[in-house]
Order: C-alpha cells, then structure tokens, then sequence
C-alpha cells in the first residue's frame, strides 16, 4: 500500500456522495461511487475485498469524476470503509432489482 493521506474523511467521502447522488438513479449512482473508491485503492496497491476489475485501464481512475478528489486524498482505511458500505448497498439495489 502507498502511504496513507487524511485530508479527507469518512463524513467527507459520505457528503460527496450524496450531493451527487441521483435519487432517480440509485444504482447508477452507487456503482460509479464503488468503481471510484475501488480504482483508487487498485491504483493504490490496497487489497479490495469485493469485486472488482479494473479492465484494460492502466490507471482506472478517472480524474474528472466529482469524486476523483475525495478519493485520491482519502485514507485507504476510510476507502475501504465507505467502499463496503457502497458494496453492501449496491448487493441491496441488486436484490431489489434496481440494477440495470
């Protein structure tokens, strides 16, 4: 793992989800939240402990994301934490059937 940053917290990570979140596209919004958290850790060297596969990307994240920035000075403790959060719900938008 790469050295840890801390100028953005779990509470940070959280509100930048949630001013982007469309409520009319919960599982679109979610899962674009997951592959962020996810590229950053993969470009990170940290273990992911959901699936997750960057594809033919060199570097899979994706600078112009509105949480490019959270995510790159995120701690990789905080990453992961809001990562399975986002991979919990999203299990939930799948059994709810809410994924496209």
């Amino acid at each position: 793992m790469t050295t840890e940053t801390t100028s953005y917290s779990y509470s940070e990570l959280k509100r930048a989800y949630k001013e982007a979140y469309n409520a009319g596209d919960p599982w679109g919004s979610n899962i674009s939240a997951l592959f962020n958290v996810s590229a950053e850790l993969w470009h990170r060297g940290a273990h992911i402990p959901w699936e997750y596969s960057p594809g033919m990307a060199s570097d899979p994240r994706e600078p112009d994301d509105y949480l490019y920035e959270a995510c790159a000075g995120a701690s990789d403790a905080n990453l992961l934490r809001f990562g399975a959060v986002l991979n919990r719900f999203d299990e939930y938008l799948r059994f709810k059937e809410l994924n496209y």
